[in-house]
């Protein structure tokens, strides 16, 4: 049977899509192997652009342009799911992770 692991969040947070690409870059980095198979699913959606205006910019003339977006991050959701990953690789990329989030979060085995 495959196993599925699932990385949760345990706090509301606002995440950057900087952040979830050094994650990204944690699970590329131990998952040489299995570049054909799809066993890595991401499951953040950026919807939240912020804009910032330039410094010496005059008072009107809108908000400026989008700097990033950034997704919302309720607590107990589901960020990543992993398919078909040894328990081994799988803790060495929860640690990694953990250390490139602000965010809490938590290792489910489902």
């Amino acid at each position: 049977m495959p196993n599925k692991y699932y990385i949760i969040s345990s706090e509301s947070y606002l995440l950057t899509k900087k952040q979830i690409d050094s994650c990204i870059s944690v699970v590329r980095y131990y998952s040489k192997r299995y570049k054909k198979k799809k066993n890595f699913v991401n499951l953040v959606q950026f919807n939240v652009p912020i804009t910032k205006k330039n410094k010496g910019s005059r008072m009107g003339s809108g908000k400026g342009k989008i700097k990033e977006c950034i997704s919302n991050i309720h607590m107990n959701s589901v960020l990543f799911v992993f398919k078909n990953v040894k328990e081994w690789r799988m803790y060495k990329i929860y640690r990694q992770m953990q250390y490139r989030l602000p965010v809490k979060i938590m290792l489910k085995l489902g």
